[in-house]
């Protein structure tokens, strides 16, 4: 872990998106705390590039509605995430207080990531199911399945019945860090990249780096390799510009 344990700052990232092409991203949640949440949309005022945040934000406090009017005015403040993979409850989403806490950021007009385990995605479906039909949701880095084990069953069966729900997307990401950090090769990507591409629909997916975790395993340019030379997407110019961004700008309301 240790390329992890340094600072990684906006200077750091600007110049890999350009080599790469890109023009912008959205920075996502990596402490459970307000005061990142707050730090975050501060660099996205210094930095254009930063062009959305997804933050946390206690979803069970009784005073959350105030706490979201505290955010009034932040553009950039796309959504919010909870690590639901760190809970020792593999059900946790599914209190009553957090639903309710979910509910009411789609009232507030922001979308919810969803980080979860494999394991999870059974509860998942009951959780879109509990909420707002019309809510954006999205499952993050294809729901992790251990593809260091070449795991594929159950995940693959619960993320596309968790696809059937029209509300949410799917995320390509975090997959390089779920195989062998030393010994994946892009053919191992390809199959589980496939069958999210059958579930979702080219419309409902996205490309996510998951900079600076990715650099456990991979590059910048690696991880959006895997992503961009699929040939369900690499030889259609529309379905590249959509998976590489415009889906992105879509579901969180960017530019």
């Amino acid at each position: 872990m240790s390329v992890l344990q340094r600072d990684f700052l906006p200077d750091d990232l600007a110049p890999i998106l350009k080599d790469n092409g890109l023009d912008g991203c959205v920075a996502v949640q990596a402490r459970e705390c307000e005061e990142e949440t707050r730090w975050l949309l501060e660099l996205a005022g210094e930095h254009d590039f930063i062009e959305g945040v997804v933050g946390w934000i206690d979803l069970k406090a009784g005073d959350l509605s105030q706490r979201l009017q505290s955010y009034k005015g932040q553009s950039k403040l796309k959504g919010f995430r909870h690590i639901l993979q760190g809970e020792s409850d593999d059900r946790y989403m599914m209190q009553p207080d957090f639903i309710r806490g979910v509910k009411t950021l789609h009232g507030h007009g922001y979308t919810y990531d969803i980080l979860v385990f494999s394991r999870h995605l059974p509860v998942v479906a009951e959780f879109v199911d509990a909420l707002p039909s019309d809510m954006p949701l999205v499952i993050d880095h294809i729901a992790k399945p251990v593809i260091r084990e070449n795991e594929w069953q159950p995940w693959a069966d619960a993320i596309a019945r968790v696809a059937e729900y029209e509300n949410v997307m799917c995320k390509i990401s975090g997959m390089v860090t779920e195989a062998k950090w030393d010994d994946w090769t892009t053919s191992q990507m390809q199959r589980y990249i496939s069958h999210v591409i059958n579930c979702f629909g080219i419309e409902r997916i996205m490309f996510g780096s998951d900079w600076p975790v990715c650099t456990l395993a991979a590059s910048y340019k690696q991880v959006l390799d895997i992503v961009s030379n699929h040939s369900l997407i690499k030889d259609n110019p529309a379905a590249l510009d959509r998976v590489i961004g415009d889906n992105a700008v879509a579901f969180y309301g960017l530019k």
